[in-house]
C-alpha cells in the first residue's frame, strides 16, 4: 500500500499520516510509476513504524534513541535493491 498508512490509534499516538508522495520517489523508479512498481514486485516498503511506535517514549527516555522508520527499496533491473 502506498503511501504507508498507520493503523495505530491517532488518539493515542497522534496523526502519523505519511507525508511521502509518489512525486517524491518516481524520479528514482527507472521509468515506473509507484503503482506499477508495486504491482511488478519491484518496490518494497519496510515499515517498522507501527511495530515500534508503542515503545518509542520508553526507549527514547534513556540514553538510547530509536526512530520508527519507513524504508523504500527498489528492485532494479540488474537485480540489486
Amino acid at each position: 500500500e502506498f503511501p504507508p498508512v498507520s493503523k495505530l490509534d491517532p488518539k493515542v499516538y497522534g496523526d502519523h499520516t505519511s507525508s511521502i508522495k509518489a512525486s517524491h520517489i518516481e524520479k528514482n523508479l527507472e521509468g515506473l510509476t509507484v503503482q506499477k512498481a508495486l504491482k511488478e514486485n519491484k518496490l518494497f516498503i519496510l515499515d517498522h513504524h507501527d511495530a515500534l511506535m508503542p515503545y518509542l517514549r520508553r526507549i527514547n527516555s534513556g540514553s538510547n534513541k530509536i526512530y520508527a522508520s519507513r524504508t523504500l527499496l527498489l528492485l532494479k533491473d540488474d537485480g540489486t535493491l
